[in-house]
């Protein structure tokens, strides 16, 4: 029992609390259960306007090591990008310490997270919502995980119009994505078929090749692809 009660003690001597301090707001930054930011959480995490052109970060705890702290923004993007911090931490009294990252600019469409004693905390900076509006509106990449991470951000806000009027959009590219994949699959199985060198392994292959093109067919039954495969299929032992 002893044990268990140190144990506690301990972590909540290593718990703190951090702010992000910007102009007049004081937010109380989020923990994250990891780094890697998940978009269907995103409604869950506090932001900070861009209002002003510098921000820093007041935290309080008795116990507090700031060679510890590892500050990073991280991009919300189809891929995200980090970029490390370098702080400067000061101690204002006993309870609280100051960090400021020089003359940091705020930059919307990233999160300000921290990492200290195996803890992973974050803030948004931006409007979440816009920053998703900016992210999915437009031409982006045509991508399978574009569109998991659309479908996350829909777990995140289900009830907003404008994410609502881009997910047909999206749903389409995503097709178009898995039809193109599909595509090239049979054109290079059709390659590899050419180079066989007995009669037994290209007829086997065919019939692989076959079979693959009356899935995609019957999936994706559009003329300019029809052509294409039912002369493939004239080639095919």
């Amino acid at each position: 029992m002893k044990t268990v009660l140190l144990s506690l003690l301990l972590c909540q001597l290593l718990w703190s609390d951090f702010y992000v301090v910007s102009g007049k707001e004081d937010i109380r930054m989020q923990e994250l259960s990891s780094g890697k930011i998940d978009f269907s959480q995103l409604s869950s995490i506090p932001f900070i306007s861009a209002s002003d052109k510098t921000i820093s970060v007041r935290s309080i705890n008795e116990d507090i090591n700031s060679k510890h702290l590892n500050f990073r923004t991280s991009s919300i993007d189809l891929t995200q990008q980090n970029y490390v911090l370098t702080e400067f931490t000061t101690k204002i009294d006993e309870h609280n310490y100051h960090t400021t990252f020089g003359d940091y600019e705020i930059k919307e469409g990233r999160m300000l997270q921290l990492f200290y004693h195996n803890r992973w905390y974050g803030v948004i900076i931006g409007d979440p919502i816009e920053i998703l509006h900016q992210l999915f509106n437009g031409e982006k990449p045509n991508s399978s995980k574009a569109y998991s991470l659309f479908k996350k951000a829909r777990i995140a806000y289900p009830y907003d119009s404008t994410l609502r009027l881009y997910e047909q959009l999206w749903y389409q590219r995503f097709i178009v994505v898995k039809e193109q994949q599909k595509l090239s699959h049979i054109r290079d199985a059709y390659r590899r078929y050419q180079i066989l060198e007995t009669d037994k392994a290209r007829t086997f292959y065919g019939q692989y090749i076959r079979k693959e093109i009356a899935i995609f067919l019957k999936a994706y039954p559009y003329p300019e692809y029809t052509k294409e495969l039912n002369t493939l299929l004239t080639k095919l032992k």
